[in-house]
């Protein structure tokens, strides 16, 4: 009987382990009184509603700590934050928490905090405060001129050196000298020419014996319908580059002010082949610019991608633009074909022949004119109160002084 009991606890207990969880992962383990926090949050299961930036609290020693917070979310189940620590707070226990999550576990609404604790140490080291501490790039070519900014809170920083592994990053500076009581910044430029569908880039900031990564998320995007495809290749013992697509023409139609990219990819099926060069037939140099326009290598096997950016600038001429991206190597070339329209930006005229632009209401003239009688109701208005203000306070000769 009491076997059965025991029995019974047993798949009470773990019958009743939640299988939602929360894990965070901090930059550090140890963090000083004034330094940027950084914390990765993966969500293990469903939330009811999503977590925001008033859910995330700091507690040490179980006191409620003020921060401001931000928040990005990088996914469904994916998130990012950062905030400052307050200077002033001593060496101390503390807590990351992600307070009153609500959830589902097993058919059931649910409600609880998930913490990650780390250490708060003061110093008297140099100390920097970075902000922003991490961004989200939903559009590479809109979201390309990226600033943070700098603060030091400790003593004099004599340098610091600012420094990227990835391509498509270009850095206004490399270094920041002389930081001492004042706040300095830098600008991270985002290429969209070199980016080549990197889903994470990184910033990596040195002082002193201090280092800190700044993450940078590209969301992925479908660049173009043009998908490669490479089934069905057969290499041969000569030179011959192939178009491997799932299409064989890149036709598409904008307007005047839109813009476009996508690519085309080749594959080398022979031998390795050197000085490759890329060109535009007919009127398509006008509103395309290629990447590349020569490739000192390729080597047997290899793939690569052409991007073709159409109207980055935004001053092409309606029209039709026709020819192809011909690729010549040794003796031999490939061709592929391409068709763009540029379409007429629709102009509206009102009754007056004036031009209109489409996406704004049209003036309301009865609107107007109805006006212009309310403001001369008020300035008649007006006028009579000032009379009568002028009438009452005149001063009546009777009582004028007499001089006797």
């Amino acid at each position: 009987m009491n076997k059965c009991y025991i029995l019974l606890i047993i798949v009470f207990v773990f019958g009743s382990v939640s299988a939602f969880s929360i894990d965070t992962n901090l930059a550090k383990e140890n963090y000083f009184s004034g330094e940027t926090l950084q914390a990765e949050i993966f969500i293990n299961g469903v939330l009811e509603e999503e977590i925001s930036t008033g859910d995330i609290k700091l507690f040490c020693n179980n006191t409620p700590i003020g921060i401001a917070p931000s928040l990005l979310k990088l996914g469904t189940n994916h998130y990012y934050s950062f905030f400052g620590i307050n200077k002033n707070i001593k060496s101390q226990e503390c807590e990351f928490m992600i307070k009153d999550v609500v959830y589902y576990d097993n058919g059931f609404l649910k409600q609880d905090s998930f913490s990650k604790n780390f250490s708060l140490i003061e110093t008297n080291e140099s100390l920097l405060f970075i902000n922003p501490a991490g961004f989200k790039i939903d559009d590479i070519g809109s979201q390309n001129n990226l600033r943070v900014y700098l603060e030091n809170l400790g003593r004099d920083i004599t340098n610091i050196s600012i420094t990227t592994e990835d391509s498509f990053l270009e850095l206004s500076i490399s270094d920041v000298s002389g930081i001492s009581e004042s706040s300095s910044y830098f600008d991270i430029y985002l290429s969209e020419f070199l980016y080549n569908n990197e889903e994470k880039a990184e910033i990596n900031l040195e002082y002193g014996t201090n280092n800190f990564i700044i993450p940078i998320w590209i969301s992925s995007q479908d660049e173009s319908n043009i998908t490669p495809i490479e089934e069905n290749i057969t290499y041969v013992d000569e030179s011959k580059i192939e178009f491997i697509m799932d299409v064989d023409k890149f036709n598409v139609s904008l307007g005047e002010k839109e813009d476009l990219s996508g690519y085309v990819t080749i594959k080398n099926v022979g031998l390795s082949l050197t000085n490759i060069i890329f060109s535009l037939t007919g009127n398509l140099a006008e509103v395309i610019d290629l990447q590349t326009e020569t490739l000192s290598s390729f080597n047997s096997g290899d793939s690569f991608k052409e991007y073709l950016y159409v109207n980055q600038i935004k001053d092409a001429m309606p029209g039709n633009y026709e020819g192809v991206l011909k690729i010549d190597y040794e003796s031999k070339s490939i061709e592929f074909p391409i068709f763009i329209e540029i379409k007429t930006e629709e102009i509206v005229l009102n009754g007056t022949g004036d031009v209109v632009d489409p996406g704004q209401p049209p003036k309301d003239e009865k609107s107007i004119s109805i006006w212009w009688f309310v403001l001369i109701g008020l300035l008649i208005l007006l006028g009579i109160v000032y009379f009568l203000y002028k009438k009452k306070t005149k001063i009546n000769p009777d009582f004028l002084p007499r001089h006797v």
